[in-house]
């Protein structure tokens, strides 16, 4: 197993976000964290990143508690995208991205080359000279995206790889949404873990192989997508009445407003 949450519960100064929360995800696996606004997501998410301290239950990422990794094994094996990422030096798009390889001690050569396909996958080699602070949103999200792929892009970097992201697509165009899925699904196949936060639950269904549903800081289900999507507990957390379909070419679950 690549990370495992038994009874995680997390109240840093004093206050309560995480509550009897339990999930594993494999090497390959994709989960998705779903939830209302506030329901604890992002503090679940900066949790398993290690960044957020948790104060009951227990965490595990490989046959290791997470607490006890060293910081600089660590960041060679969980990379974290954040919903927001301020950067306010003049760095350009390549020095951004470049900053994913600090941790590792893979030579000048190897993080050039990762950093070049990354790059290319992420569609953002043609910003590779521009300054970061001279990006639109949505190209500032691809590059950040592109700098936490490159921290855990090589299977050699680390026997276990873990990419946690914050609704990645959020500024994205269509295009580059499908972008992102084609990136996930590659490092998925690759043998990296990942875990997702989306409000688009069609994106969701595309991507994940298990959701996750939280509110108020607590787990209300974990199963498939069509499974949890067709529930009373979803329909009762986000109160809405949605029509669930099938995708006539993936098969996926789609889930409609009326």
């Amino acid at each position: 197993m690549l990370l495992t949450a038994t009874h995680l519960e997390a109240a840093p100064w004093g206050t309560p976000l995480l509550r009897d929360v339990n999930l594993s995800v494999t090497s390959g696996e994709v989960l998705g964290i779903i939830g209302p606004n506030g329901a604890g997501k992002s503090s679940l998410l900066h949790v398993l990143a290690g960044g957020l301290p948790f104060t009951a239950g227990s965490l595990t990422f490989g046959d290791e508690r997470l607490d006890t990794v060293p910081n600089r094994r660590r960041a060679c094996g969980i990379a974290l995208l954040t919903q927001r990422s301020t950067l306010r030096f003049a760095f350009t798009v390549r020095e951004v991205v470049s900053l994913a390889r600090t941790p590792h001690a893979t030579g000048h050569n190897v993080d050039e080359r990762v950093v070049a396909e990354v790059m290319d996958a992420t569609d953002i080699s043609y910003l590779a000279d521009k300054a970061y602070t001279q990006l639109s949103g949505g190209e500032q999200q691809r590059v950040q995206l592109a700098r936490a792929v490159a921290q855990v892009w090589r299977e050699e970097d680390s026997r276990h790889r873990l990419l946690l992201l914050d609704e990645p697509g959020s500024a994205l165009d269509l295009a580059h949404q499908q972008q992102l899925k084609t990136i996930i699904h590659d490092l998925a196949a690759r043998g990296c873990g990942v875990v997702v936060i989306a409000h688009d639950f069609n994106f969701m269904a595309a991507i994940a192989d298990q959701v996750i549903l939280l509110e108020c800081g607590q787990q209300q289900a974990m199963d498939r997508c069509d499974t949890v999507f067709s529930s009373q507990q979803f329909r009762q957390t986000f109160n809405v009445e949605p029509i669930i379909g099938v995708h006539p070419e993936s098969g996926k679950p789609t889930v409609l407003l009326p």
